[in-house]
């Protein structure tokens, strides 16, 4: 049987030492030292030990995959796990429950440098034939279709173009040049993008040829089939996949539902709960300050009201200087006018008081109606807003002119009488002194 024989120092001390043969002068044999182990002895390591858990191998927690079309119209998924790829069979697609997928379909676009958002949206329209969904980075915005974004679902989407972007820094992209990446594996797979003058990604160009002649073919056809370049006079730039690995989680996914601004609604929720306590302090402070002003309008009110006795004794006195001893005089009672005009006035009305010593005689304001020189005249238009002559009228309703017209004579004055304009947009109320 076979067996294992191991060295040592120190005394054998197996059952058979009685049966070995000793040399001349008590001496052990060359076996002396020496243990037989038979294989049968040994325990067999490669299988688990009783009482321990053998670690299974598991994909990583966030897999990457790369989509891409082959064939025009046709869309293949591939999985990328150790650099290296393989296409997801169609069976599987629904089994992805994380990870993210970079999109190298001609549904991510890319638009020129600095463009604007009314000028990428129009650009990505034509491109895409669908409403686009844009997210942008730098300079750059990119865009993809509702469709294509939650087609993988849950798995987050992101920009292929992008992150191609991304994968050449500070030094940007290169007008008229070539730009791409490929994966090697089971499934190989490559693609392109043509950079043209306003350094905006057209493409892609697909190729399952790795080696360095495809790819070379790959960048030439870029340069040819989307610019009609000399493929001679342009340069290109190839990323192994692995090289965009540490890129893929730095840029942005597109939006899914229930996000805002790339965060979750309810990231938002407190915010607002914020922004709302904000604006209701805001809004019981600016009550506070109207209640301030209103109260100072008031106030201002009562002082205007508490002093108007002593500016109609300053007008008396005014009369009285003025008109001197002519006034004092006379039979007209100007002040007793001025109080009785005061008395009846209306805002938004014109009023005139016409005190003589004459007897009263016609009144020819509206073409010799009956009017006395000891009289009051309010003219009243019927308008809330506008005027005789402006453009746009807004006309007073019949019981609004009715109360306007219908005032009380003021004391010593006859009920007044109302005379109308030629075209009804005034009227007198006449108050005649008794």
């Amino acid at each position: 049987m076979k067996g294992l024989r191991f060295w040592g120092k120190g005394k054998r001390s197996t059952p058979d030492d009685a049966h070995s043969t000793p040399v001349a002068g008590g001496a052990p044999t060359g076996s002396e030292g020496a243990i037989d182990v038979d294989f049968e002895d040994v325990p067999n390591t490669d299988s688990p030990r009783e009482g321990r858990t053998v670690k299974k191998s598991t994909k990583p927690a966030n897999p990457i995959y790369v989509t891409a079309e082959l064939y025009a119209g046709s869309v293949s998924l591939w999985e990328i796990e150790d650099g290296r790829a393989t296409i997801v069979p169609e069976e599987r697609l629904n089994t992805i429950r994380s990870g993210r997928v970079i999109g190298f379909t001609p549904k991510h676009a890319a638009s020129a440098r600095k463009a604007s958002r009314k000028e990428a949206r129009s650009a990505f329209l034509g491109a895409l034939e669908a409403k686009p969904v844009m997210i942008r980075r730098g300079q750059y915005r990119y865009a993809s279709t509702k469709i294509d974004i939650g087609r993988y679902t849950p798995a987050r989407v992101v920009s292929g173009p992008m992150v191609l972007t991304a994968a050449v820094g500070k030094k940007g992209l290169v007008p008229n040049s070539v730009i791409g990446w490929y994966a090697d594996g089971d499934d190989p797979i490559a693609a392109c993008y043509l950079v043209d003058k306003s350094c905006r990604l057209l493409g892609p160009v697909v190729t399952t040829d790795i080696s360095e002649n495809g790819l070379a073919e790959n960048a030439r056809q870029a340069a040819t089939s989307l610019g009609g370049l000399d493929p001679r006079e342009i340069s290109a730039k190839w990323f192994a996949i692995a090289e965009l690995f540490p890129l893929v989680h730095k840029v942005p996914a597109y939006p899914i539902a229930g996000e805002i601004w790339g965060r979750p609604a309810t990231f938002w929720g407190g915010g607002v709960a914020v922004l709302g306590a904000a604006c209701f302090v805001f809004s019981v402070a600016d009550k506070a300050v109207e209640n301030t002003a209103l109260h100072r309008v008031e106030h201002r009110l009562a002082v205007e009201s508490a002093v108007t006795p002593k500016r109609l004794s300053a007008i008396e006195t005014v009369y009285r200087q003025h008109l001197g001893l002519a006034a004092e005089k006379s039979s007209v009672a100007y002040l007793s006018g001025i109080r009785a005009a005061l008395s009846v006035w209306l805002p938004r009305t014109i009023e005139t008081l016409h005190m003589s010593k004459v007897a009263p005689v016609g009144h020819s304001l509206f073409g010799g109606g009956p009017m006395g020189n000891n009289a009051i005249v309010i003219s009243v238009t019927p308008y809330v807003d506008g005027g005789q002559g402006a453009s746009t009228k807004i006309w007073m309703s019949d019981k609004g002119l009715l109360r306007r017209l219908t005032v009380a004579a003021p004391q010593g004055y006859r009920q007044g009488e109302v005379f109308t304009g030629t075209k009804g947009e005034a009227y007198d109320i006449v108050f005649q002194q008794k």
